[in-house]
């Protein structure tokens, strides 16, 4: 598994490499969004302007804006994607961790993503989130939670083909 981890995560970067940023939402923004702070939401781009690259948004960052997916639009969508996806598998990697999976607060959950969010992924990338998707749900321990997370993955396939 640990091998199959490594290269999802090289597959990853390297169908995410030519993705920059900012978004026009960011993480802030989208934050803003969520809490109705529309007269802020100026204030609240230049917060993450540094985020040039999906590289450096960090863990803490995606930990923090955990759940703003929904605010988001199809770019900033494509943008903040792998940074997720690469922490959740770094964390796999490094200690076997899934408590990112996190249902609720999940990115890619069936309430959060419509075929609108993916319009600014290209095939390639849509492929690497579905192997990702595939491997998540083998990773998980118990047969229950498995069943869980399955209308996840399933939604995800239903909406890249739409």
């Amino acid at each position: 598994m640990q091998e199959e981890l490594e290269d999802l995560l090289e597959r990853v970067i390297k169908a995410f490499k030519e993705v920059e940023g900012p978004p026009r939402i960011t993480l802030s923004v989208a934050r803003g969004l969520d809490d109705h702070q529309y007269d802020e939401l100026e204030k609240l781009a230049k917060e993450q302007r540094h985020h040039t690259h999906w590289k450096y948004v960090t863990d803490d960052e995606m930990k923090h804006y955990h759940d703003c997916w929904g605010f988001m639009d199809a770019q900033a969508f494509q943008f903040y994607l792998p940074a997720f996806v690469a922490m959740h598998l770094n964390s796999l990697i490094d200690s076997g961790d899934n408590r990112l999976l996190d249902l609720d607060s999940f990115p890619l959950h069936r309430r959060t993503v419509g075929p609108e969010k993916l319009t600014a992924l290209n095939q390639q990338q849509k492929e690497v989130i579905t192997d990702y998707l595939y491997l998540i749900e083998q990773s998980i321990p118990d047969e229950l939670s498995q069943k869980l997370f399955r209308p996840t993955r399933q939604a995800w396939e239903k909406n890249i083909k739409t």
